[in-house]
């Protein structure tokens, strides 16, 4: 399959992101378990052939084989499964990007996609109980929850802290990714009352971050 790298180093490290992506995704996307165990073994199989084949005091035409014989059983582990995201309707240009597979040509597959100039405007919502639902836009559109081109996810900085206009280093409590929005947290009861700060940015399918959008707070109730 063109979307997967003949040069074996090169496709580990496909493999290795097409994984993680998989795993972290799989109950959004409606993925079976089965599916997630299948491709997280034939990787490891593939990874384990990799690492006795790229030893040199290992490297032998029986370890070769058992590398191209591996090579295979992924392959074939992962095309059913590509062709299985491929008819979910709900799939995105940006999951398709987080995969590094062909979303709606034929051809191979370009992962070099700047990060947005634009960043992620958050909007906290308390529910009681110390929940809270982070929803985000992008800054260049006015209701959309929709990422923009270039972006894989939200990076969400955040922390309790007094200062009224706090550095975005400052925001160094709870970080985490989304991929959609909106994200609920619970934080514990001793933390109802104070004031929690967040702030965002857009990172890239390679990893780059765009700048930080606004910081803003809320009371956790």
């Amino acid at each position: 399959m063109s979307y997967m790298p003949q040069n074996i180093e090169k496709l580990i490290g496909w493999a290795t992101t097409f994984v993680a992506g998989v795993e972290t995704h799989a109950v959004a996307w409606g993925l079976s378990p089965q599916w997630v165990a299948d491709v997280r073994g034939r990787f490891g199989e593939l990874k384990a052939a990799y690492e006795v084949w790229e030893d040199p005091a290992t490297r032998t035409i029986v370890s070769h084989a058992a590398l191209t014989e591996a090579r295979k059983a992924f392959k074939g582990t992962v095309e059913p499964l590509v062709r299985n995201l491929k008819s979910l309707p709900g799939l995105t240009v940006y999951d398709y990007d987080l995969l590094q597979i062909p979303a709606r040509h034929s051809g191979g597959y370009s992962p070099v996609l700047a990060p947005p100039k634009t960043w992620p405007v958050l909007n906290i919502k308390v529910f009681g109980q110390g929940a809270v639902a982070f929803h985000y836009r992008d800054s260049e559109a006015s209701t959309s929850a929709a990422r923009p081109r270039g972006a894989r996810a939200a990076v969400v900085r955040t922390a309790f802290i007094r200062s009224s206009s706090p550095a975005v280093e400052e925001l160094n409590g709870l970080t985490f990714t989304m991929t959609r929005s909106p994200a609920w947290h619970a934080f514990p009861p001793e933390c109802i009352g104070d004031t929690l700060h967040a702030v965002a940015a857009w990172i890239s399918p390679t990893g780059k971050m765009g700048p930080w959008g606004p910081v803003v707070k809320v009371t956790v109730a």
